[in-house]
């Protein structure tokens, strides 16, 4: 997997407040995270729907548009709609619409809490989210696409899963026992709800009223230069920076990162590279 273009020093991330502006920061580069990163999982997702030329499809969470401009293509005489909060995600998703030709796009910037009451059921025959459920949660966002979708609509999504690093689980495991002081600084009752892994993911889409439902995994090898990088790459790419920001002491931010850069680099030290790999689940339903 080619690594991103940039990785940020940890001073940058230790002293963001919002996760707004680390999105506006990467807004740059994120459309390369799409193509390389998240692009297996995402063009099987595109694959697996077999979308047909006249449906409406909305994309929750989409960046900078790289899917939902592919997704474009593919229903000429439908329409995509696409959410972000990001203002330059947005704004280089319209210039890469543009630049496309796709007229049948429109790309709204705004939090997605505030526009789901906007769409009345029925509104989109495809709903699809990619790699946001660590910022939305299963529940919040199956309810939703069930109410926008109505009961013929189509679910599309891509995510890790809790146990995605399995080979770092251990990791995490001396992080509870060792760090559980500076855990407890975690608004544990506003992180969202992942999946545990595919069976999980299905088994909550069924739950939600979504039929035919299928749930294929992936996985991903990753390999970084060191273990900042590393850091760096997890948190800027989406995959643990809701947990991330949840502790608002940015000294206890700086010293739980420092103690897992230092673990990491423990657990590979004798490593040329810091290698692991990650597991992508790719769900859809069939109507």
């Amino acid at each position: 997997m080619p690594l991103l273009a940039k990785t940020f020093d940890l001073d940058f991330l230790v002293d963001l407040d919002t996760e707004e502006e680390l999105y506006d920061e990467i807004s740059h580069q994120f459309n390369e995270i799409s193509r390389d990163f998240y692009s297996t999982a995402n063009r099987e997702l595109i694959r697996r729907l077999s979308l047909k030329p006249k449906e409406n499809i909305l994309d929750l969470a989409c960046g900078t548009g790289y899917t939902a401009i592919e997704m474009a293509g593919r229903v000429p005489e439908g329409k995509v709609v696409g959410v972000d909060l990001s203002s330059l995600m947005i704004k280089r998703a319209r210039e890469d619409a543009r630049a496309a030709g796709r007229s049948n796009i429109e790309f709204i910037e705004k939090n997605i809490h505030d526009v789901l009451p906007d769409f009345k059921p029925g509104s989109f025959n495809v709903g699809i989210s990619c790699f946001a459920l660590s910022y939305l949660g299963c529940d919040f966002l199956f309810k939703e696409f069930r109410r926008v979708l109505g009961e013929k609509g189509r679910i599309g999504i891509t995510t890790s899963s809790v146990n995605s690093l399995t080979e770092w689980m251990p990791l995490f495991l001396e992080f509870l026992v060792e760090h559980g002081e500076k855990a407890a600084s975690f608004q544990i009752n506003e992180i969202p709800d992942m999946p545990l892994d595919a069976d999980d993911l299905k088994a909550r889409l069924e739950s939600t009223g979504f039929k035919n439902v299928n749930v294929i995994s992936q996985k991903i090898p990753l390999a970084f230069r060191d273990s900042r990088e590393a850091a760096s790459f997890l948190i800027s790419s989406g995959w643990i920076s809701n947990y991330f920001f949840k502790v608002k002491d940015k000294k206890a931010r700086r010293e739980i990162l420092e103690w897992c850069i230092n673990r990491v680099d423990r657990h590979h030290q004798n490593d040329p590279q810091i290698a692991t790999s990650i597991e992508f689940l790719v769900a859809w339903n069939e109507a």
